[in-house]
């Protein structure tokens, strides 16, 4: 986890999750972002392959064919790094 890296997934985010997220990732439609354990797995494999994938029955859709996987690595940094940051709340 590198600062550009988290950087780059903050922007992902923007784009492609808040609609669902909220700023910082406070819920809204989807689940808070920020607390642990999350809903799906809180590993970073665990994460990468909810973005990727999706969950089934849910509003989360997959973005494997939307963004490369160093994208969905970024935006894994970045998730990762609300629960360090304290700027969530």
């Amino acid at each position: 986890m590198t600062a550009q890296s988290v950087s780059e997934g903050r922007k992902l985010f923007e784009d492609h999750c808040m609609s669902c997220h909220e700023k910082m990732g406070i819920a809204g439609i989807g689940p808070d972002l920020e607390g642990s354990p999350r809903m799906h797995g809180s590993s970073d494999g665990e994460i990468f392959h909810v973005i990727s994938a999706g969950v089934k029955g849910t509003a989360m859709k997959g973005f494997r064919n939307e963004l490369s996987e160093e994208k969905r690595w970024h935006l894994v940094n970045f998730i990762r790094s609300l629960k360090n940051s304290g700027k969530t709340k």
